[in-house]
Formats: structure tokens, C-alpha cells, sequence
């Protein structure tokens, strides 16, 4: 289901996006920024909406989209 897979792919791309940070492989000063599906995780990566926002959001998108 649509609803599920944008969940899961948003969160799968937050946790690469933090692996990274922890890694020391990402600029704090650049800015960053996603395209489509991939803006979600941009904004909850940047502190803008938290994990549980951006998975209410996404799934009522993946439902919209079905």
C-alpha cells in the first residue's frame, strides 16, 4: 500500500540522512533540500516537523495518492 511505502521510505531516507551526520559526511552550514516525496524527509531532517509528524503526513499522502 501506497499510504505504508511513503512511510517507509521517509524514514529509511531520515535514518541514512542521520547515519551520515554521524559520520561527520554532512556540511551543518550547507543547506539542504528534497524533491517530491523526498521534501519530507528534508523537513524532518532539518528539525522543521518530528518523526511523528512526517509520518502522519506522509501516510495521509500515500492515501491520497491511491
Amino acid at each position: 500500500m501506497t499510504s505504508f511505502a511513503q512511510v517507509s521510505i521517509v524514514l529509511v531516507e531520515m535514518s541514512a540522512f542521520q547515519d551520515m551526520q554521524s559520520r561527520g559526511m554532512v556540511d551543518p552550514a550547507a543547506p539542504y533540500a528534497g524533491h517530491s516525496l523526498g521534501e519530507y524527509a528534508a523537513l524532518a531532517s532539518g528539525g522543521t516537523l518530528t518523526v511523528e509528524q512526517v509520518c502522519d503526513v506522509c501516510m495521509r499522502r500515500g492515501l491520497t495518492s491511491a
